[in-house]
């Protein structure tokens, strides 16, 4: 699944990936750890800031959620609604624990070793259920063709995360992953 647009001052809390059924159920991709939460801080709304209004949610195969959309009673227009980003504003959510920050808060983030040097900056991430991989683009000193590096979202690699610099601190550990790509 293609990683959602970033939109400034929300988080995506989930995907519409599917219709499901011909009564105009969608299936959804949830980014929460509690797949119910998806409405618990308040109507979601699409990447234009349109609400995205649901009457029902109950949990479906593969940990994907059902949805019922308000207004949407067959499947073609349950159709039109695959691809989907749903969005939180950031204010609305709880704030993380020290040291912890939304997914979609890493993305942009520079990558920076424990030396101080510069490792890159996160160009995506996604979630293998295992854990989070980063795609970080690294600088022509970690590698010179600048090619992705993948780097898994664990504690022997991740050190420490910081929101107000908008960095995240990375082990010597990370160094075993550029040349695998």
């Amino acid at each position: 699944m293609k990683t959602p647009p970033k939109k400034d001052g929300y988080i995506c809390v989930g995907v519409i990936t599917a219709a499901h059924g011909i009564k105009g159920e969608v299936k959804i991709k949830p980014f929460t750890d509690d797949p119910f939460a998806l409405t618990d801080y308040g109507m979601p709304v699409d990447f234009n800031g349109a609400d995205v209004p649901f009457e029902d949610l109950r949990i479906g195969p593969k940990g994907m959620i059902i949805g019922v959309l308000e207004n949407i009673t067959d499947r073609n227009a349950a159709e039109k609604a695959k691809g989907t980003a749903l969005y939180i504003p950031i204010e609305d959510l709880p704030e993380p624990e020290e040291g912890e920050a939304y997914y979609g808060e890493l993305i942009g983030m520079a990558v920076i070793m424990e030396d101080g040097s510069d490792f890159g900056k996160v160009r995506d991430l996604y979630d293998t259920g295992a854990n989070a991989v980063l795609v970080v683009r690294p600088t022509k000193e970690v590698r010179e063709d600048q090619k992705d590096v993948l780097l898994p979202y664990i504690d022997d690699v991740v050190i420490a995360v910081s929101r107000s610099d908008k960095e995240i601190i990375v082990s010597e550990d990370a160094k075993q992953f550029v040349d695998l790509a």
